[in-house]
């Protein structure tokens, strides 16, 4: 779960779609395969799907026969091994094994598949069976399952009350079809005879309530799959089912009661996904998505689906958001009091059938309306009026500010409307830009005309300049505003030719002998509030997450109705967020009667504070105001707010943090990061100065020097005290090996998750070091005397980057867990002459992890600084927590998707000086931890009488997270990490903020740890957080903002 959940669409389509295509030159699959079902399995993903063949002749039937096929993955997108898994064998299945969905449970798989027993096929002899696997290589045993019909049936994937559970579709093929629930004590009842009987014979008693109208028609989709939220299952629901020219099919989906499934949490009300992308539309039976299984990964559901009968395809669902859907209270606009705000005046010829269609802009400290006013002769003209406070009119002109004046909106002959209509204003620089419908009661074009701001206020209406049409003479096109700023240099211009949004990118307004081009943009949807047609509503309003454009939806049965875009501030023709559900939709007398029933039509839209006021139409009759904050707005479509980022000083000199400065618990509680902070920091304060004043005994007046001093003393303490106790000479093999040995018999350490020999052996033989043998006096890596592992680990400081970055290839593309077992963690003990790069680097690189190995060098004579053992111990004790921890990382990659690209963004070194970056956290983890082992060092070496060397250790644990700024200004930083590093390389005096990582990043993690506390979320989901953004290769960036994304 993270801080706050970004958006992103509910559903997105895979780009490889369709992930599984029917192969012609093997006959079994050669005409379709669909309806795929994925499970888990050794770390990859299997695909079991319905296969259908070439005709073929069964008991002298010529048919197209249906097997069940099985294919394998790495990453559940590229699949390979495809092969013929389940196929007729029995009476019951003889003419076909349709659309399985499997559930691995206590260790054995069980397919559910639809078998038919006739054909044609007729409802009795489609019915359910299952076959049963511990493997997946082969099926074990095979059963009838149901003695009626039925389809679609899948096992629960863990044990309810201690009982199997089962979900199935009984009467497919005699509608009205039941979505049911069945439970079991044992196994055998799945297949029992007895069992079914008995419950088919009130079966009604176990349905979900899920079909909403008569007409319509459902199926279980995929198997349930396990959320925190509850049982989540996603199941077909085709709406008007017995109309082929109606019939609509969509995916939806189901939250049921983790204990009692029969419970229902909550629905959806509309699909999540309809039939759109051409290999959804054409096909063996065209226009179907069909949803036949899932998997759950993180926050992201993977949903596999059925594409017009003919392939398997691929969308990705946000958990998060879709469960939001379901259970929010819908956002709506608010109507306020008084309206409608403008309505027809019979006094006033020009306005006395019809005022609507407004649009607005806000100047001046009010809002300024200019709205459609229509005769009784249907002439369009536009009116004015202006509010303060934006709802409540203060004044309306008693003449039109503007009227037809070019032949293209005057009345093409008597008795046609004609005129003005539908206007949308935008500002841009000095002028209001205008545009609006041209009618001359034949066509209706786009017209564009302008004013100053000057002239707009002072009511100079004569000033509007002559109206050009701006979209082409043959063609209907309506519903035009253009964006207040440009993109990519050029203007959005937006309008509407058919049913769908157009826009087009103009390099400037000149538009004469230029019209408008047909580049379509946003869609009608499916089966959804705006399945007829959309166009735009009033131009964007910009807020910090983006554009909001409302528009206008129709349904099928002509309803109109508002909803909203929030489009990408950075490229505004990309839809971040979508409306769902309509915000707003004629509820009111004036919104269902009048010219036009049932229609709310927006144009116009101001932004004051953060409230919206929305102006519209009424039924072709009024003008109706509405409105809405930002926030809610942005609730509605899922979003959470962008911060407002502010850079604190950090804790560190040089080194700002930059976050949020308002942050929300997930109790809906804000907190401001700044008092985080300041707590962190105060707290830091007090500790730095209890080290210094309390344990070790400075009085409190003592000088800058002093202080510096005694911290230092602290290292070179514990350098004499290693001395006594971890002998062995660090210039020489013998001696380093000796040294070695002392600080693993004294630091705790375990095993690590890293490369096999032979996986090792493999990486080698396809990347052949080039200078590594000669290093041994060999020509041949073979020859080199040590392990393969040894030797890859050691190549990297031989070969250099590029050698890396082939490492990292290789691993992404042929990296599998099962090239990865548990090992000892093993040192390797180099001569610095060997290999000077070990040396003058460090003791470990990105491909020893791989490899569980900890590389140490001999010293140079002249090298290592002050305090060479205690840099030593720290680096051999940090790195052995490092391969411990990327260990346990990559184990934790075992079962998702792409592996091997994981592991290698997991270990290719994205350095940088973020604090706030997951590389940085996940360092620091790893130092907190070194000095938690520290502890049981100390505890080991106390009962070995090393008292003095224990306790010069538990004073470099006191202060090794430590760092302050001293009343002369010098920065201290007291880290015998940073310590060290700065004398090993030739530095002298106090240590330089710059390198003060450590000190930096566990600051940093405490100020996210208070964070998180606040916000009211866990250590361990912050951890896991970082994990998932090293996976990702993105270790580099800002965590905190990786929440707004």
């Amino acid at each position: 779960m993270m801080l706050l959940f970004a958006r992103r669409m509910l559903a997105q389509r895979s780009e490889v779609n369709p992930v599984l295509r029917p192969n012609p030159s093997v006959s079994w699959e050669a005409e379709a395969v669909f309806n795929g079902c994925p499970v888990r399995k050794d770390g990859k993903i299997c695909l079991l799907y319905r296969a259908l063949s070439s005709f073929e002749t069964v008991d002298g039937v010529t048919l197209r026969l249906s097997r069940i096929g099985l294919a394998e993955s790495e990453d559940g997108v590229e699949f390979y091994g495809r092969r013929v898994f389940i196929y007729p064998e029995h009476r019951w299945e003889w003419f076909g094994c349709e659309d399985p969905r499997v559930t691995e449970l206590d260790g054995k798989y069980y397919v559910f598949y639809t078998a038919l027993s006739q054909w044609p096929p007729t409802p009795d002899g489609i019915k359910v069976a299952v076959a049963v696997s511990r493997d997946l290589r082969r099926v074990e045993e095979k059963h009838l399952v149901t003695p009626f019909n039925a389809k679609a049936m899948a096992l629960f994937p863990e044990r309810i009350n201690g009982s199997l559970w089962a979900v199935l579709t009984v009467h497919t093929d005699k509608p009205p079809a039941r979505i049911c629930l069945a439970s079991f004590e044992d196994e055998s009842e799945l297949w029992s005879e007895d069992y079914w009987r008995k419950w088919y014979s009130e079966f009604d008693k176990h349905s979900l309530p899920l079909q909403r109208r008569p007409q319509d028609h459902i199926e279980v989709g995929a198997p349930p799959i396990e959320t925190p939220y509850g049982w989540l299952l996603i199941y077909s629901y085709i709406r008007d089912y017995f109309s082929p020219q109606k019939r609509l099919f969509g995916i939806e989906a189901v939250l049921l009661d983790l204990r009692n499934p029969a419970r229902i949490i909550a629905r959806t009300d509309s699909p999540i996904l309809t039939p759109g992308e051409y290999y959804e539309r054409i096909g063996m039976v065209p226009n179907v998505v069909f949803p036949s299984g899932a998997l759950l990964e993180d926050d992201t559901i993977y949903l596999y689906y059925g594409a017009a009968d003919t392939t398997c395809c691929l969308a990705y669902i946000n958990l998060p958001l879709l469960v939001w859907t379901m259970r929010e209270k819908p956002v709506k606009l608010v109507r306020p009091q008084g309206n409608p705000i403008i309505t027809p005046v019979r006094s006033h010829y020009w306005e006395a059938k019809a005022t609507f269609n407004p649009a607005a802009i806000y100047l001046g400290g009010k809002v300024h309306i200019i709205y459609r006013a229509q005769s009784e002769d249907n002439t369009s003209v536009l009116g004015y009026a202006t509010s303060e406070d934006g709802v409540k009119i203060t004044y309306r002109s008693p003449e039109p500010i503007y009227v037809p004046r070019a032949p293209f909106e005057k009345k093409a002959a008597p008795g046609l409307g004609s005129g003005c209509e539908d206007p949308r204003m935008v500002l841009i620089g000095d002028k209001i830009y205008m545009t609006y419908t041209a009618y001359d009661g034949l066509n209706a074009r786009v017209a564009l005309t302008s004013i100053s701001v000057d002239d707009f206020l002072a009511g100079r209406w004569d000033k509007w300049s002559y109206p050009v049409i701006i979209s082409p003479y043959d063609v209907f096109d309506k519903n035009s505003c253009i964006f207040p700023e440009k993109y990519m240099d050029s203007f959005i211009v937006v309008h509407r030719m058919g049913d769908c949004i157009d826009y087009e990118l103009r390099e400037n307004l000149d538009f004469t002998g230029k019209p408008l081009k047909h580049h379509s943009w946003i869609f009608p949807r499916k089966g959804m509030w705006d399945s007829r047609k959309v166009g735009i509503g009033p131009p964007p309003i910009k807020i910090r997450e983006g554009w909001l454009l409302f528009y206008h939806g129709v349904s099928e049965e002509g309803v109109y109705r508002v909803g909203v875009l929030l489009l990408d501030p950075e490229n505004p023709l990309r839809v971040i967020a979508r409306s769902e559900e309509p915000l707003m939709e004629p509820e009111e007398w004036y919104e269902r009667w009048g010219q036009v029933p049932n229609v709310v039509f927006p144009c116009g839209a101001v932004l004051i504070e953060d409230t919206i006021f929305l102006y519209y139409g009424g039924a072709d009759t009024v003008v109706g105001v509405a409105t809405i904050s930002v926030r809610d707005v942005l609730r509605h479509l899922g979003v959470e707010p962008a911060p407002e980022w502010v850079t604190l000083e950090g804790f560190i000199p040089g080194a700002p943090l930059t976050l949020p400065s308002v942050m929300m618990s997930l109790d809906g509680r804000s907190f401001r990061v700044e008092e985080a902070y300041r707590a962190v920091l105060d707290r830091r304060k007090r500790e730095f100065e209890k080290f210094i004043f309390e344990r070790l005994r400075l009085p409190r007046d003592a000088s800058s020097s002093k202080i510096i001093e005694a911290v230092k003393s602290i290292m070179l303490r514990l350098e004499e005290e290693l001395g006594k106790v971890f002998q062995g000479d660090l210039y020489s093999v013998d001696g380093v090996k000796r040294f070695v040995d002392s600080v693993l018999s004294y630091f705790p350490h375990g095993e690590t998750f890293a490369l096999k020999t032979e996986v090792a052996q493999q990486i080698l033989k396809d990347n052949p070091p080039i200078n590594l043998p000669s290093k041994f006096g060999c020509n041949l890596i073979e020859e080199i005397p040590c392990e393969y592992c040894d030797i890859l680990a050691l190549a990297s400081f031989s070969e250099g980057r590029e050698y890396d970055n082939r490492i990292w290839r290789w691993l992404e593309s042929n990296a599998k867990p099962d090239h990865f077992e548990q090992v000892s963690i093993k040192p390797i003990v180099v001569e610095h002459e060997l290999l000077p790069m070990v040396l003058e680097l460090r003791e470990g690189t990105a491909i020893s992890r791989l490899t569980g190995r900890v590389i140490v060098s001999t010293l140079k004579a002249g090298v290592g600084g002050e305090f060479p053992r205690l840099r030593a111990f720290i680096r051999i004790a940090k790195h052995i927590v490092e391969l411990e921890r990327f260990g346990e990382m990559w184990k934790s990659f075992v079962g998702k998707r792409k592996f091997g690209v994981s592991v290698a963004n997991s270990i290719r070194e994205h350095w940088g000086v973020e604090a706030l970056s997951a590389h940085s956290i996940f360092e620091n983890k790893n130092h907190r931890i070194f000095v938690e082992r520290l502890k049981k060092t100390v505890e080991k070496l106390k009962e070995e009488g090393h008292t003095s060397l224990a306790e010069a250790i538990e004073n470099m644990i006191a202060c090794y997270h430590l760092a302050s700024t001293l009343p002369d200004g010098t920065f201290l930083p007291c880290s015998a990490w940073t310590w060290t590093l700065h004398s090993y390389r030739g530095g002298k005096g106090t240590p330089p903020a710059f390198i003060a990582y450590v000190e930096r990043d566990w600051a940093t993690r405490d100020l996210l740890d208070e964070i998180f506390r606040r916000a009211g979320i866990s250590e361990e989901e912050l951890d896991k957080t970082v994990t998932e953004l090293i996976r990702r290769g993105k270790e580099p960036e800002n965590i905190v903002k990786q929440f707004f994304e």
